[in-house]
């Protein structure tokens, strides 16, 4: 049997917020391109995160370097303009968890929001603001700031609804990939499908699967770090809070709030909280997480709700003066970009950089349809679905059914 050939303008391996996002803003601007996905939609990184589209203020309120502040400032306006469908993407329709953020801290952050106007000419970033009703932390100074926070798998499955003939899930053990003599990729082939494709132009977006890809096209090891990152979650009667807390320049915790699919509140805790490298096991942290509410929220009871962590690998170009990457990153060679966004609010930046470097489309029909054996994968599962779930004192939760679940995560309360 005959392999069936397509032609691309440009082939994206992965399909989380950057390899979507690539996807949407190239095929926008007249490219033909081609998506593959190894596991799921949002796998990974992108799913596991919060959704907070990061002005960079909390940067200069945990005294990091500016650089950071200074590139993700424009973002919250950038997906705003999306959000009401005239942004680099459309993004009308995708669910929003929350307008504004919260920062909270027991000394005023009047200095640091100052600072942060002086570098990035963001004026009106935060306001001072009176926080009343139960399930908040309890601080001297109370600030609302303008960084939107999106529903992720939202976000995703409105990126891939209009492209699903063009994102294919493919096994990474079928993967062939050919060179030409000036080390360009030339074709890439599905074996078991007998599927080969002809790109100009390869862009590697597939996060904790770039190194793997890169190996298999013979590039040289780029310098990458890891930065992990254990989440804790607890569900029960919850309040909706989004909002960051800080104590003594640091931020202890950062609180989101989402629904699990039993349509349940869940806090996903952040901050130092889930950095924290000193914490031997997940009771640990959990215990520890539980602690600091006490501190901070009246009335909050860590034994009336159920608690789990999950852990999320930040695989990402290794940083030279900071702990972490300060802008999104491109990396070409030959006819392939390795691409990161360091932040998942720096991707409609990541794709500015792209455009930049590729040549003009070659006018290929940019009409595909997906081999018939190829399936289209699934947006990813979020983590707070996926875990299982435990009592404060570390017994571990056993519901069988649906309504006992239900039951157990309402019996939380302040």
């Amino acid at each position: 049997m005959n392999s069936a050939s397509y032609e691309c303008d440009v082939l994206i391996f992965g399909c989380g917020i950057s390899g979507l996002w690539l996807l949407n803003s190239l095929s926008k601007a007249g490219y033909s391109v081609i998506a593959l996905e190894a596991h799921s939609i949002g796998a990974g990184q992108t799913i596991a995160c919060q959704g907070v589209i990061h002005s960079g203020l909390k940067y200069t309120c945990a005294h990091a370097p500016a650089k950071l502040g200074q590139h993700l400032a424009a973002m919250p306006a950038v997906w705003r303009h999306c959000l009401a469908g005239d942004g680099p993407l459309d993004l009308r329709g995708v669910s929003l968890r929350s307008r504004t953020n919260r920062f909270w801290s027991d000394e005023p952050l009047d200095a640091a929001i100052e600072a942060y106007a002086k570098q990035t000419g963001c004026s009106r970033s935060a306001e001072p603001v009176v926080d009343s009703g139960a399930g908040i932390p309890v601080a001297s100074y109370s600030y609302r700031v303008d960084e939107p926070i999106f529903d992720v798998p939202s976000v995703l499955s409105a990126l891939a609804e209009d492209y699903r003939e063009r994102i294919w899930l493919y096994d990474p053990a079928e993967l062939a990939l050919l060179k030409g003599r000036d080390g360009a990729v030339t074709e890439v082939h599905l074996s078991r499908r007998r599927v080969r494709i002809l790109p100009r132009t390869v862009i590697l977006a597939a996060g904790a699967g770039i190194p793997f890809l890169r190996h298999r096209l013979n590039l040289n090891p780029l310098p990458i770090q890891l930065r992990p990152l254990d989440m804790v979650l607890l569900a029960g009667a919850l309040p909706e809070v989004y909002g960051n807390y800080f104590r003594k320049g640091r931020q202890q915790v950062a609180i989101t709030a989402v629904t699990s699919k039993l349509d349940q509140p869940v806090w996903l805790l952040g901050g130092d909280i889930s950095e924290d490298r000193s914490y031997r096991s997940g009771s640990e942290r959990i215990r520890g997480a539980g602690e600091l509410l006490q501190e901070v929220i009246p009335g909050f009871q860590p034994h009336r709700f159920l608690w789990s962590t999950y852990f999320i690998s930040r695989f990402e170009p290794a940083a030279r003066s900071s702990a972490r990457p300060d802008d999104a990153t491109v990396v070409a060679e030959t006819n392939v970009m390795t691409v990161w966004p360091a932040k998942f609010g720096l991707t409609p930046r990541l794709a500015e950089k792209v455009h930049a470097l590729l040549p003009k489309p070659a006018g290929i029909s940019s009409v595909l349809h997906r081999p018939g054996d190829v399936e289209t994968p699934r947006v990813a599962p979020c983590p707070w679905d996926r875990f299982e779930w435990q009592h404060y004192d570390g017994a571990e939760f056993s519901a069988q059914s649906k309504g006992k679940t239900h039951a157990a995560l309402s019996a939380g309360r302040w």
